[in-house]
């Protein structure tokens, strides 16, 4: 039996679902790590000024989420935390030996692979995909991107796709 098409975009959804669980799955048995606690090691690393307050704002997190996954990675070894040098007022995280071993171990981020591959495709293929991709995430009933979680960094090398309108008003913070 043929499925419709409506049949065909539940199972590509799932498809994409099933992709992430892999990834995640992967990267907690490679390493004992979630992906927001990968992400948030991986801004630690980066070397800018790594504030719960900075950390949040870069990976689009609540700040109180941020202090969650510090407090379990300063807990794991992989970072500690320690009074800033440059305002001796703010409290920064600094990766440890430990955490870059961690990171050595992992695999880049699903959102980098999935950029990778975007980058290669022409722009107007680019445009057309966010374009369906937003209006089934509205159909989902999906929360904004300035509400999605570690997927955004501040500073995105080659990044090509500009955002555009969504079809809806968008919701603001």
């Amino acid at each position: 039996m043929e499925l419709s098409t409506e049949e065909k975009i539940i199972v590509a959804i799932r498809q994409i679902t099933h992709a992430v669980d892999l990834w995640s799955r992967q990267l907690w048995q490679q390493t004992g790590l979630t992906s927001p606690q990968l992400a948030v090691l991986r801004e630690i690393q980066s070397g800018r000024n790594a504030t719960p307050t900075t950390i949040a704002d870069a990976l689009h997190l609540s700040q109180p989420t941020v202090t969650g996954i510090l407090q379990r990675l300063e807990r794991a070894g992989a970072i500690r935390r320690e009074q800033s040098f440059a305002d001796g007022r703010s409290i920064v995280a600094v990766i440890t030996r430990k955490g870059e071993s961690l990171l050595a171990k992992c695999p880049s981020l699903l959102r980098d692979r999935v950029r990778e591959r975007l980058a290669r495709l022409p722009i107007e293929q680019c445009a057309g995909l966010l374009d369906h991709i937003r209006l089934l995430a509205e159909i989902m009933g999906a929360p904004d991107a300035d509400e999605a979680p570690f997927l955004f960094s501040r500073n995105v090398p080659g990044q090509r796709v500009k955002s555009t309108k969504s079809r809806t008003a968008r919701r603001k913070p």
